[in-house]
């Protein structure tokens, strides 16, 4: 009997504790999950690639001159900001001094050789021929203008060999710089051609002055025969007059030798610099002109890069490029800039040709691209690394959800719709644009609640809508989050 007692005390413990258990069950599955939903946004999505980039610039200044002054200042270092107009470099000024005393003088010694012409234009027009024959006139006339001959060939003749000198020297120099690439074949040509010319009319000149000798010879000859009667005085008389003809000539000659000594002297002075200012707004990157030291003028003097023509060079993957187009927006940060600002760009150029980088572990086939950007007081100078954010690809006014709330199963895509009677409903979206935190959705109504918490949620079940709930679930923007909402990455080829 105590037995049986003990058998019945025994279940009764069992199914207590059984309904104990069961109760638990009922009560856990009788409590609904909070949920939080959003409706759908109308808003913009972009893509974007971003990547390193370095200020370049397009245009650099070098600094010549054309002769060895000595440099007394230097007023500017490598790295400076300048403007257009800043003194750059300073010479002895004593040089360019020295080269308008020289020119005074020029101008002096011309003004006496003026003298000196007059007072023999003076003594000839004196000079009496009344006794002289008709025959001997005739044969004066001829002589004369022999002589005339001779002196302009003579004229001619000095002034192409200073031509000529003039010419081999400018040619010693351009043939200097040709062979360093320094000036163009057509003006190399140019300057060997006129020094052959000049060559020939020489060889001319001097022919045609022999040639005049003979005539001038065979003349005097018939004269001697026709002034075989005249005094002996007559015949010194007439040596005389041809000797101050020629003392004319000779200073006309000197006049002319002195003009063309002053031309040389006021284009030396042209060339004389007493200082030397910057043509362009810019930045100094590079000064090779010392203190002190005389110019050497194979080398420039300084060299400036031209602020206004700065752009950025950047290399993106193979994989990226080919989302990038010419014209597309860019946008460029840098700490120099402060986390704040940015300035916009544009892509100008892409490398029609690849190349490939290696370093430790990786090999990459990149591309070069060019942005331009136009600041006009930009904080960013040439050799600062920026970072480009290209727009590849971007929608206004579209649908947009955030990409968490998106379920994919066997490459679909899905959310999780909150209904009547807050019933879960399951919906494949097709979708547009995605970002790494939001996707373009085309075929939601904005009504629709989307549930942002869905992972654990099945179709059919019953939900409790919350405002908000301590969770994780992430805030969800549309607006005020410029161009991106989301970037493609990439471009990173620099190490």
């Amino acid at each position: 009997m105590k037995k049986i007692v003990g058998i019945i005390t025994l279940l009764l413990v069992v199914i207590a504790m059984g309904a104990v258990f069961y109760s638990k069950k009922g009560n856990e599955e009788e409590k609904i999950m909070e949920v939080i939903t959003k409706n759908p946004k109308i808003g913009s999505i972009a893509l974007s690639v971003e990547a390193d980039g370095e200020v370049k610039i397009k245009n650099e200044e070098s600094i010549y001159i054309l002769k060895n002054q000595r440099v007394t200042k230097v007023y500017v270092d490598e790295g400076d900001e300048i403007k257009k107009g800043d003194i750059l470099i300073s010479f002895d000024p004593e040089e360019k001094r020295e080269i308008k005393r020289s020119i005074e003088k020029k101008y002096i010694n011309i003004k006496n050789y003026e003298m000196d012409l007059e007072e023999k234009k003076f003594e000839i027009s004196n000079i009496t021929v009344l006794s002289k024959k008709r025959e001997l006139e005739k044969l004066d006339i001829q002589m004369e203008k022999k002589n005339n001959d001779i002196r302009i060939a003579k004229i001619e003749l000095e002034n192409i060999k200073i031509e000529l000198e003039n010419t081999k020297a400018d040619f010693e120099v351009k043939e200097k710089l040709f062979k360093i690439e320094g000036i163009s074949i057509e003006e190399y040509n140019s300057i060997q051609e006129k020094k052959l010319n000049l060559e020939k009319e020489l060889e001319f000149k001097i022919n045609q002055i022999e040639s005049l000798k003979i005539d001038l010879k065979e003349n005097i000859k018939n004269k001697e025969i026709a002034v075989k009667e005249y005094e002996d005085a007559e015949k010194k008389y007439k040596e005389s007059l041809i000797q101050q003809k020629n003392s004319i000539a000779k200073i006309k000659n000197n006049i002319k030798v002195l003009k063309l000594e002053i031309e040389s002297l006021e284009k030396d002075l042209n060339d004389t610099f007493e200082n030397i200012k910057s043509p362009v707004e810019g930045t100094v990157i590079s000064v090779n002109a010392e203190e002190n030291f005389k110019v050497n003028t194979e080398n420039s003097l300084m060299s400036i890069a031209d602020i206004n023509s700065q752009y950025i060079s950047a290399e993106i993957t193979a994989e990226e490029i080919k989302d990038i187009k010419v014209n597309q927006k860019v946008k460029i940060t840098s700490p120099t800039l402060g986390s704040n600002k940015y300035y916009e760009g544009k892509v100008t150029k892409i490398d029609s040709i690849a190349k490939t980088e290696s370093g430790s572990g990786y090999t990459d086939v990149v591309v070069g691209i060019e942005v331009e950007f136009n600041e006009k007081k930009s904080l960013l100078k040439p050799g600062y690394e920026v970072n480009l954010e290209i727009i590849s690809k971007q929608k206004e006014g579209v649908m947009i959800i955030p990409k968490f709330a998106v379920i994919s199963s066997k490459k679909k895509n899905y959310v999780m719709l909150l209904g009547e009677g807050n019933i879960v409903s399951k919906k494949e979206i097709k979708t547009g644009i995605s970002t790494d935190v939001k996707v373009e959705v085309l075929n939601l109504n904005k009504d629709d609640k989307i549930i942002m918490n869905a992972n654990k949620l099945k179709e059919g079940q019953i939900v409790k809508p919350v405002e908000k709930m301590v969770s994780d679930v992430p805030e969800y923007k549309s607006k005020g989050e410029g161009a991106g909402g989301g970037r493609v990455m990439g471009g990173g080829p620099r190490r």
